[in-house]
């Protein structure tokens, strides 16, 4: 059987950088789907609220988080709220997309 994905990673990566999604997520950083059950009324607030809903579930928050594919470092930026910036890496591929994190998220490190 052979698997084909939908979408190239270059397709994605235009994408997340091309000027309807960085409108329509309000050029957060964010870019994901979001948690709407806690009554967002804009994607911005449903990506930050799913932040919130993963961190909620974490019982003990004195360890080291890994954001994996962490995109254009939103999320990663909001688990400063919670955690030290050191405590948090956040990783991702392609290594351009690091570079553009780094401008707007500077508070993380970032890996690839």
């Amino acid at each position: 059987m052979t698997v084909r994905w939908s979408m190239r990673p270059s397709t994605y990566d235009r994408m997340m950088r091309g000027s309807h999604q960085r409108r329509y997520y309000g050029d957060s950083g964010y870019f994901n789907f979001g948690y709407w059950g806690a009554g967002a009324k804009s994607q911005l607030e449903a990506s930050e609220a799913l932040v919130d809903q993963m961190v909620a579930r974490i019982a003990n928050k004195t360890g080291r988080i890994l954001d994996v594919a962490c995109g254009l470092g939103a999320s990663t930026q909001r688990l400063t709220q919670t955690y030290a910036p050191e405590m948090i890496t956040g990783i991702t591929f392609p290594t351009h997309r690091l570079r553009m994190r780094a401008r707007w998220r500077p508070a993380a490190p970032y890996r690839s």
